[in-house]
């Protein structure tokens, strides 16, 4: 039998692997939007970038890491100045506005408060259906 304690650390692994997975291909949706209305399509490669979603939900211990990976001249399409000081007309916020919009307006959120006792009792129901059709 699993115990108490083994029950809500597989509860919490489970709710936030998903929360991050969730996340991450959220942002990468909503950076491919942006990119494909706003900027010029010059070679395609920030778009098949972004359309592949590169991002990885790994656990570490008792809970988890969301790892994006971006191309490097992604940070320099939002910067609003050129090289030379002057100001861009067509500024886009691709990366910062939308990744910490995420990650501070929702994700941090839902892992805060989203966890409740609620989801806590379906997901136990399930681990424990599983369970015992595994020990059979």
């Amino acid at each position: 039998m699993i115990s108490q304690k083994h029950k809500k650390t597989l509860l919490q692994q489970q709710f936030i692997s998903e929360t991050l997975s969730h996340s991450g291909s959220d942002i990468f949706k909503r950076n491919a939007e942006i990119a494909n209305s706003f900027l010029n399509k010059r070679t395609g490669n920030l778009q098949s970038h972004l359309n592949k979603a590169p991002f990885s939900v790994s656990k570490v211990g008792a809970g988890a890491v969301l790892s994006l990976e971006y191309l490097k001249y992604t940070r320099f399409v939002e910067m609003k100045k050129t090289a030379t000081g002057k100001r861009k007309r067509n500024f886009v916020a691709l990366y910062s506005k939308v990744f910490y919009g995420y990650i501070y307006g929702w994700t941090y959120n839902e892992l805060r408060y989203g966890l409740t006792g609620a989801v806590r009792e379906r997901l136990t129901v399930e681990l424990s259906k599983i369970y015992s059709n595994n020990r059979m």
